[in-house]
């Protein structure tokens, strides 16, 4: 199909016009959503359109990078807004004292590393979460034992999310993210 009518179509369906070809950013999507675990997502993603104001979060879209959700387009999206769900910081305030010993570091440092996480990082900064978080604790994150309630579904969820995260082929084009 001819880039201008995919450009028409994209802009009539989403109000915005897509700066990628169309299947290179289905691939990318389809990328993200291998690499990273859908509890570690919120559900909605801030558009570009509304900005930074008071916009109801029910009108924002769904998440195109989490599994299971339609696509958006990536040039209608704030990529550098915090994407990331509270499930992941629920999790971490629910390890036992002796798996940080185990983990070799500290409770402190790692909340530190968490709110950095939390605050600083945009979807397309996953792979330097990956480096500097996820790979050195990621198998004992997964460990039920390390958990205070290893019966809670939802811990369960999360350290199998943690086994299967990994890190993302595709990057984000700089001039989608304003960082």
């Amino acid at each position: 199909m001819p880039r201008e009518i995919e450009d028409l179509i994209v802009y009539f369906a989403y109000g915005c016009h897509s700066r990628k070809h169309f299947c290179d950013e289905i691939d990318m999507f389809c990328e993200f959503r291998k690499s990273i675990p859908p509890i570690f997502l919120r559900d909605r993603f801030l558009p570009r359109r509304y900005g930074r104001t008071k916009t109801p979060y029910n009108f924002w879209p769904l998440n195109p990078f989490k599994s299971g959700f339609p696509y958006y387009p990536l040039a209608g999206l704030d990529t550098s807004f915090c994407t990331w769900s509270t499930y992941i910081q629920s999790a971490f305030g629910q390890i036992k004292p002796c798996a940080f010993r185990k983990m070799r570091t500290y409770e402190g440092h790692i909340f530190r590393k968490i709110n950095w996480w939390m605050t600083e990082t945009g979807i397309g900064d996953w792979n330097a979460v990956m480096l500097h978080f996820l790979d050195r604790f990621q198998w004992d994150l997964a460990d039920l034992d390390n958990y205070r309630n290893p019966e809670l579904p939802w811990i369960k969820c999360f350290c199998k999310a943690c086994e299967g995260a990994r890190y993302v082929q595709h990057s984000l084009s700089p001039r989608f993210s304003p960082r």
